[in-house]
């Protein structure tokens, strides 16, 4: 992935290694850059975290999962997280790459701070419409299916009302709002001048700056739903309000009784 990335660089830096306006060539080789990126994001995180809840169903294990000292929370945070390290580290190790850009200026810090922003809630927001998916389906197959639906329904189909309707300008910051609802829309605000539209009847605001709204949101909400999920299977608190037995002399004299003397009671 990153020899690729270093490719790509390789292949579009002009001759004259200087951003100008007849070296074009050095805002697409951004371009060309995050929108792998921002792809890879999006098809990676649903990957790993649609099987995480439904493939502990498949093996019984899931079960098991609440029986431990772990809590509902915990569960679901730790299954996110396993989903997304991964993904993480690829984004992380790509910056070295993307800031040749720098070298050209044609990328500022900023840009560069908003684009690995969208990046990093783009995979939160993915991550947990699988892990929502998962908790919900029956088979690893089948949660597939539905979440790469979900991912690209929302990555393309943003897209088409604005195709349809944006030549009149009545639509035009309705159809801009809801094609804020794709990534790929919020990269494209960021690094091609003149993709927001302008509006003689409204204010409308860059497509970058609703899609982080959107996504911070959808992800609250989502992450609410699957933590609904995770305490309802987790059923009533079992032995909360008991005392815990920690006093050595305790556990050392129960050690010696029947049947206690055959298991751990630090385990218990």
């Amino acid at each position: 992935y990153l020899l690729a990335l270093v490719g790509v660089v390789l292949w579009m830096w002009p001759d004259q290694a200087l951003f100008s306006v007849a070296a074009q060539s050095t805002r697409s080789m951004v371009l060309v850059f995050v929108l792998p990126l921002v792809a890879l994001v999006i098809l990676y995180a649903p990957a790993v975290s649609a099987t995480s809840i439904v493939g502990e169903k498949e093996n019984n294990s899931y079960d098991l999962l609440f029986a431990s000292r772990l809590r509902p929370w915990e569960i679901v945070v730790g299954k996110l997280l396993a989903a997304l390290l991964v993904l993480l580290i690829f984004v992380a190790f790509s910056f070295p790459v993307f800031v040749s850009g720098f070298f050209l200026g044609s990328v500022s810090i900023q840009e560069t701070v908003r684009i690995y922003a969208i990046c990093a809630v783009t995979s939160r927001f993915s991550g947990l419409i699988g892990l929502t998916v998962s908790a919900r389906s029956s088979s690893s197959y089948a949660a597939l299916l539905r979440t790469y639906f979900f991912v690209l329904l929302l990555g393309i189909g943003p897209w088409l009302p604005y195709i349809l309707l944006s030549s009149n300008s009545f639509w035009i910051p309705m159809v801009h709002s809801f094609r804020a609802l794709s990534p790929l829309s919020a990269v494209s605000s960021l690094l091609i001048p003149g993709f927001d539209p302008q509006s003689t009847i409204t204010e409308i605001q860059p497509a970058w700056v609703l899609y982080l709204g959107y996504a911070g949101a959808g992800s609250l909400i989502l992450f609410g739903v699957v933590l609904l999920d995770a305490y309802k299977m987790a059923g009533p608190p079992v032995r909360r309000t008991e005392k815990v037995i920690d006093d050595p002399k305790e556990l050392s004299r129960r050690r010696k009784r029947f049947p206690f003397y055959l298991i751990d009671p630090d385990r218990r």
